[in-house]
């Protein structure tokens, strides 16, 4: 409709003017109508294939077909096949004896009927606007109908086609919808389950196991969620299955494996003590009668005897340090990793106060930046700065050492680093000074056990972490090791 105004065509013969005149009347505005009331335009045509013709042509807000001297049935018909696809409202105009087909056309498609005879202005007025209303809202109804048709199509397609099985159940328990899946999961037919009662209790939100005995005997536990729905228009549930028995059953072996492995560390933690204790045995023997053989035949020993004495008490001081960084290896295994968020800055501090003595016995310098809280084991975190900066110090150079911890932030994690003005590390051996026992000079030029960058690759791995390291020989090392950001 054009803006306050109206256009409004009537159907009707030559020899009906005096209707016409009579509505353009009555479709006349008065002087003291308000600016923004509707304006009507009447135009009249003498028969309905003019009509079409016309409406081809000038858009047409609403028809007035009269249905004077025509047969009820014929102009009724007529009406259904050339004017309704047109898409505009008809309102009809009928005698009182014509009540009875205007009737019979509203059923086929009109809009209303008006009484010629008791037509007054704000009848008709109100007619044409309440006409023009209700199509639209009829024309907006099917719009939303297809477009709700085509959305349960789709929502169909979906279910269908998910592979969780579903169930559609209605407020009385019935099933009214299954997918191909739910068919294969219960293994039954769609026509076993549509009609049938689901049985189980059907809460919207709510997750729940079932066991289902299914009709060949076998037995398996479905995970059921619920939802509230509207289906075909009426409230319903919708009920997702899926088959958790294997799930199920694998967790059930986790949680057995994680049993088994608590008792398995515990018995692994007292044999580590065991073996510790039975090994030092042995040692705090020999140890004792070469101290015995020293002192009660110092005369009788000459000097080759006395460096053999004096080897097999370095040697077992050795054997001694290998013990503990042994059992210090193990007990990584089988301590309890305690994670909370660590200051990482608060921990070197206090590992530079163990490693004081041997800082000034080097003259060295370690500096660091501010160093971020992680998500880490204090105690095994001030293990891995105190292997680092304690090898930095050891494979130091001819120049007092220098060292430098850092950190930066990739992505979820902090990458550390810790890096010296050392002997450096030749590329063939970066990756095997991880190892345990691994060695890359004699023990007379740099003792220790070959064991601490192995516990430092043990404590880093078991905090989700990585480490490596990257060096030239001559120009110092840098290693690098990642934790999780808070």
């Amino acid at each position: 409709m054009k803006t306050n105004t109206m256009e409004v065509l009537l159907i009707a013969s030559a020899s009906d003017a005096g209707d016409e005149e009579a509505l353009r009347c009555l479709l006349e505005a008065r002087p003291e109508a308000p600016a923004e009331a509707v304006r009507y335009q009447l135009s009249r045509v003498p028969t309905i294939v003019e009509a079409v013709t016309y409406m081809e042509a000038e858009a047409v807000d609403v028809m007035l077909l009269d249905l004077a001297g025509h047969d009820a049935a014929e102009i009724v018909a007529r009406m259904e096949q050339d004017l309704l696809p047109l898409g505009v409202p008809i309102l009809l105009l009928a005698e009182e004896k014509d009540e009875a087909a205007a009737h019979y056309a509203i059923t086929r498609g009109a809009q209303d009927y008006l009484v010629k005879n008791a037509l007054n202005r704000p009848w008709l007025h109100s007619a044409l606007r309440m006409a023009v209303d209700r199509h639209e809202v009829r024309a907006q109804l099917h719009t939303y109908a297809d477009l709700l048709a085509v959305s349960e199509a789709r929502f169909r397609t979906i279910i269908e086609q998910n592979a969780d099985g579903i169930l559609i159940v209605d407020q009385s328990g019935e099933i009214c919808f299954t997918n191909q899946a739910a068919q294969k999961l219960l293994k039954r037919s769609k026509q076993a389950l549509e009609g049938a009662d689901w049985g189980a209790s059907l809460v919207a939100g709510s997750a729940a196991e079932l066991d289902i005995t299914r009709p060949d005997g076998s037995q398996i536990v479905v995970e059921m969620r619920t939802a509230d729905i509207v289906w075909e228009g009426e409230p319903a549930s919708l009920a997702t299955l899926r088959d958790v028995t294997e799930r199920n059953a694998v967790q059930e072996a986790l949680e057995e494996t994680a049993t088994a492995l608590q008792h398995s560390n515990k018995e692994l933690r007292m044999f580590a003590n065991a073996a510790s204790h039975d090994l030092r045995q042995p040692l705090r023997t020999t140890s004792m009668y070469l101290e015995l053989l020293s002192r009660r035949y110092s005369d009788a020993i000459n000097e080759e005897a006395t460096e053999w004495i004096a080897s097999a008490e370095n040697g077992i001081q050795r054997m001694w340090q290998l013990i503990d960084a042994l059992l210090q290896y193990t007990r990584l295994d089988v301590e309890n990793l305690t994670l909370k968020q660590v200051d990482a800055s608060t921990v070197l501090e206090r590992t530079l106060t163990y490693l004081k003595a041997d800082i000034e016995e080097t003259d060295a310098e370690v500096t660091s930046n501010e160093l971020p809280t992680v998500r880490a084991d204090a105690a095994q975190l001030e293990q891995v700065f105190q292997n680092l900066i304690g090898n930095a110090l050891k494979f130091r150079s001819e120049v007092a050492p220098r060292i430098h911890v850092s950190a930066e932030r990739e992505y979820q994690d902090w990458i550390f680093s810790c890096r010296d003005n050392g002997i450096g590390i030749e590329e063939a051996y970066q990756d095997r000074i991880f190892n345990m026992f691994e060695r890359l000079h004699p023990r007379d030029a740099y003792p220790g056990t070959g064991i601490g960058l192995a516990v430092c690759k043990k404590i880093i791995t078991r905090h989700d972490g990585r480490i490596w390291v990257k060096s030239e020989p001559g120009k110092g090392a840098t290693f690098f090791f990642s934790l999780s950001a808070v």
